[in-house]
């Protein structure tokens, strides 16, 4: 193996920037979709993977979880009215939003088998990305990253968070192909 030819501190760096790569590969989660709208609506499993790979090749977690572990993320795409349910419930705000996050929430000792759940509103999804005079499946791409993130513990709520977010999300979308959202 070429790490074994070189000096120490050489050998550590590859080392740490193998490690790196394959904790990227790994936590890379299994996609469960699930549609709780009328119809089939927004993006499909391949395109899911294919944004979240992306975002697991840039963004490492920053909570105190065992990327090696392989887990499932539960992708959610529903409807208005069960989005402000939603939001309501769980941020106490009376209106529909683009995207909620849930974190997996494991019992003490118990090993952790979900990153969790990100739920999307389709109809806010196609409504932002009109008017946004974008793609809609470019705005999903740009929400499916920005939830994720959320799972792996980052957030905006203070200006130099949310630099750190919005500059990871930026990042990992170019890297598809998608321009800068802000």
């Amino acid at each position: 193996m070429l790490c074994g030819l070189l000096s120490s501190h050489h050998k550590m760096q590859c080392d740490t920037r193998l490690y790196r790569k394959l904790l990227r590969l790994m936590k890379a989660p299994t996609i469960d979709l699930l549609h709780h709208t009328s119809s089939v609506v927004g993006p499909t499993l391949s395109l899911l993977n294919d944004w979240i790979n992306a975002a697991c090749n840039i963004a490492e977690p920053i909570t105190q979880s065992d990327p090696s572990i392989n887990k499932t993320l539960t992708v959610v795409i529903t409807h208005h009215d069960a989005m402000v349910e939603l939001n309501h419930t769980f941020r106490q705000k009376d209106r529909s939003t683009n995207v909620l996050s849930f974190p997996d929430e494991p019992l003490p000792g118990e090993i952790p088998s979900s990153w969790g759940d990100v739920v999307f509103c389709h109809e806010t999804i196609e409504i932002e990305a009109e008017d946004l005079q974008i793609p809609v499946m470019h705005h999903y791409a740009h929400l499916t990253v920005h939830g994720w993130l959320h799972l792996l513990g980052y957030d905006h709520e203070n200006d130099k968070d949310a630099s750190i977010m919005e500059s990871l999300e930026t990042k990992i979308l170019h890297t598809l192909g998608i321009p800068n959202p802000y």
